[in-house]
């Protein structure tokens, strides 16, 4: 199985800790991991995008997605594996937020 897991950046402790450190372990069970970080903009995303074919699932660490990149992802018939250290669907001050919130809910709706 191909997975590619977007992540923060692999200097965060959150991507180091949840993702990177399992990237041997997966190896050794017949599982090929391809870190990329999340894009910054328009043409970073249409690279990874150009990834996509023959990855069997997207590994999406922390980060809620616009619902362009998550339509995208879902066209592209990648199975997508969440993966939530924080309350991500929380402002940084902990207030709710509707966008944030929103975002979450449709990253975690089944299709």
């Amino acid at each position: 199985m191909k997975i590619l897991a977007l992540v923060k950046g692999p200097h965060y402790p959150s991507a180091r800790y949840r993702v990177l450190q399992f990237e041997r372990p997966l190896a050794e069970r017949g599982f090929a991991l391809t870190i990329r970080e999340f894009p910054a903009g328009a043409s970073g995303w249409r690279g990874i995008l150009d990834v996509l074919p023959g990855q069997d699932a997207v590994w999406i660490q922390k980060k809620r997605l616009p619902g362009g990149r998550l339509s995208s992802l879902r066209r592209h018939g990648a199975r997508l594996i969440y993966d939530v250290d924080d309350a991500v669907m929380l402002s940084s001050s902990g207030r709710t937020s509707w966008t944030r919130q929103g975002q979450f809910a449709r990253t975690c709706e089944q299709v």
